[in-house]
């Protein structure tokens, strides 16, 4: 199996467990608020991340040059979290989730042209006008009652997002994905510590034997989450990897018909559609270059 074929598939699984995140969201909702919820779950990523990079014997001593970046990585996914929370409770779920893919996807485009020096080409530019039209087809509906700090917020959070996905492929080709997660989860945590006593959410350790356990599965699906999604952009260039992510929301969808008896409507039909075609184009395209 080529790199990039290895890649597409580890994206594509990533996207499969992260849309679980919102099952498991809604098991422990009612036990647990948001930043505590998020720091119980950054500590056992961390602890799982520390425990594969040690099994794998695939830890490295830290460059300096590194540090920052690898420390940056987990003010990101802080400021992500908090941003999306601020945008799903004061906006349409439809508009938060356009804004959150389309900066995600916008801000890895830029990345990888600015910093990673990946050229784009016509496959590109079609795949990224297909991914940014179907998501606006499926969630055009939302389009009401905007308001500019949530907005702001989701727009934060998705750019967020694709830099902490976009920027690790500074950092894959020199520490193990495990070694790479491992830091930037234990930073999360620790920056969530006043982040939750600043926001004074009440919370108890005493909690039901079955809500730790459906947290301890919702850590460990977002730890292989976040590892096959490092690894994937390891494999591929930003900018096709931050396109695969959308597969996510099809993912989404079907789940929802699946176990909540949520039936898609047309727009949401035409926008998976068009979706699916943005993800498949730059990849296909691959395999023609090289058949030439």
């Amino acid at each position: 199996m080529t790199k990039e074929r290895r890649g597409f598939f580890e994206l594509i699984l990533a996207t499969f467990l992260f849309s679980l995140f919102g099952v498991f969201t809604r098991l422990i909702s009612d036990y647990l608020g948001v930043f505590f919820q998020l720091l119980l779950r950054t500590l056992i990523m961390a602890i799982l991340f520390s425990v594969f990079a040690w099994i794998t014997r695939n830890i490295k001593k830290i460059n300096k040059h590194d540090l920052c970046l690898l420390i940056f990585r987990g003010l990101l996914v802080v400021i992500d979290f908090s941003c999306f929370y601020i945008a799903v409770n004061h906006l349409q779920l439809g508009l938060a989730l356009f804004l959150f893919y389309a900066a995600n996807v916008i801000i890895s485009f830029l990345f990888g042209s600015m910093f990673l020096k990946e050229k784009m080409n016509t496959a590109k530019y079609i795949s990224i006008s297909l991914a940014l039209l179907g998501l606006f087809v499926m969630y055009k509906d939302s389009f009401v009652g905007v308001k500019m700090l949530p907005s702001l917020a989701a727009l934060i959070s998705g750019s967020c997002f694709g830099l902490t996905a976009s920027t690790s492929k500074k950092l894959t080709d020199k520490y193990s994905s495990w070694q790479v997660n491992f830091i930037g989860y234990l930073t999360a945590f620790l920056l969530v510590i006043p982040v939750l006593f600043i926001s004074r959410e009440s919370f108890t350790f005493n909690l039901p034997i079955l809500t730790w356990i459906e947290l301890l599965g919702f850590a460990s699906v977002g730890a292989g989450a976040f590892y096959l999604t490092l690894n994937g952009f390891n494999h591929l260039e930003a900018q096709k990897a931050s396109i695969i992510m959308l597969a996510e929301l099809i993912f989404v969808v079907l789940i929802g018909f699946l176990f909540y008896s949520e039936v898609p409507t047309l727009n949401t039909f035409l926008g998976g559609l068009l979706i699916l075609s943005a993800l498949l184009i730059p990849n296909l395209n691959i395999k023609l270059i090289k058949l030439r």
